[in-house]
């Protein structure tokens, strides 16, 4: 079976079905057009995931704290729970599912491949450019994830892995 690597929010966005588009710059392969793949998610947060000084603004926005209510522990901690996009500036909340790293957290089938375009801004994980749209369906967010170091581009993994 092959593994998508991909970073969270996103890889977690995948496995939950709410994130149905991988924006990629080469076309999806033609050997996985129509394939389940096991999404991997990186070690690595995506840059919208907020900056600490951003997600400490934040939470004294929508909880009225104080800064020196806040210290650095409790940033390092909160910062993987948010992620903003850029193009809208939506604040967004991280499901848990999308804090796990470096492990398998679920699968999808790719259903189709086109070229990126504009509409697709709403769409999570999007960036004016993008050259292909990997299109997804069939989604599901495993129990139990499974350690393994992703690689970038599709790679095999060992199906018993999980």
């Amino acid at each position: 079976m092959k593994a998508l690597t991909v970073r969270q929010p996103f890889a977690g966005l995948i496995a939950l079905g709410r994130k149905t588009i991988e924006f990629r710059s080469r076309p999806l392969p033609k050997t996985l057009l129509g394939r389940t793949v096991a999404i991997h998610a990186g070690k690595a947060w995506h840059p919208w995931v907020l900056p600490d000084g951003a997600v400490m603004e934040f939470v004294r926005l929508i909880e009225g704290l104080h800064p020196e209510v806040l210290n650095a522990g409790d940033v390092a901690r909160m910062r993987p729970m948010f992620w903003q996009d850029p193009h809208t500036a939506e604040i967004h909340l991280v499901h848990p599912k999308c804090r796990e790293r470096g492990k398998i957290i679920g699968a999808a089938r790719f259903s189709a491949c086109r070229e990126a375009v504009e509409e697709d801004g709403h769409c999570p994980g999007w960036t004016p450019d993008a050259k292909f749209a990997w299109i997804m369906q069939d989604a599901v967010a495993f129990n139990m994830p499974t350690d393994a170091t992703g690689r970038q581009g599709p790679w095999a993994v060992d199906r018993e892995q999980f």
